[in-house]
């Protein structure tokens, strides 16, 4: 739902089309809806991530002053305000920024005894080794019994910071070349909308899944390598587009 939110919402702002414009509008707003009552808290770190890495891929000033007061707006409001706190869905996504939040602290807890552990193993308990399969008696059980919570501790625990290492190196060359073919490949507003919205969608997701297990979840890495594969086939899309567009014309 967040994902969707964000790439729906960033699509209707570069759409010149009012009725794929407010259909894409109408698909954010359920997104962010299916969002609230569905109570993943962290998953409003997607859309808010969203926006944030949207305010350095924009090329228009309008735009991207837009979205830069809705996100200090929303962050604002939810941090420093009591608006909305009747509202239990807005009052639960508001503890998202209580740093005192039970939840917070016991996983700060967990990753702290985990810490204690992974010094010795650069390359982590092994793919799949968790939920107690290891003997009680190694001095590793107390791993592979401790709840993961997030995707990255998740990866962390089992391929160490190896291969954290490597899973996050291999997403900054994705979100880098995805950004750059946004940015200087892309010369058609109505596919950089949609590309823009995946590249920030999916940077929500990597940073939603600090704190939730979401980046393997189904069918989210389905969608998020979905997401990739149209963003790095841009250029030939929007070759494709200015073609059919040029046929339309003449």
């Amino acid at each position: 739902m967040g994902l969707s939110c964000t790439t729906f919402f960033l699509s209707a702002l570069y759409s010149k089309n009012r009725y794929l414009k407010l259909f894409y509008f109408v698909v954010s707003m359920a997104g962010f809806y299916g969002l609230l009552i569905a109570g993943t808290r962290a998953a409003i770190a997607i859309p808010i991530a969203g926006l944030g890495v949207f305010l350095f891929l924009s090329k228009n000033w309008k735009i991207g002053m837009l979205s830069f007061l809705l996100l200090v707006g929303g962050v604002g409001m939810l941090k420093y305000t009591k608006i909305g706190e009747d509202n239990r869905l807005i009052r639960r996504m508001r503890t998202v920024f209580d740093s005192n939040d039970q939840s917070l602290l016991v996983r700060f807890e967990n990753q702290k005894a985990l810490k204690a552990y992974m010094s010795e193993m650069p390359f982590g308990i092994g793919m799949g080794v968790q939920n107690g399969v290891i003997s009680p008696q190694n001095k590793y059980y107390f791993v592979s019994i401790c709840p993961a919570d997030s995707s990255l501790v998740d990866v962390w625990i089992q391929m160490g910071v190896v291969g954290l290492s490597v899973f996050l190196g291999m997403h900054a060359v994705l979100f880098i070349l995805g950004a750059y073919i946004i940015l200087f490949r892309i010369s058609n507003p109505e596919i950089r909308g949609p590309l823009t919205g995946m590249l920030c969608g999916c940077a929500g997701m990597l940073v939603a899944s600090y704190a939730n297990m979401v980046y393997f979840q189904f069918p989210n890495g389905i969608l998020i390598y979905s997401c990739f594969t149209f963003i790095f086939l841009g250029p030939h899309l929007d070759r494709l587009y200015t073609k059919e567009h040029e046929q339309r014309t003449t």
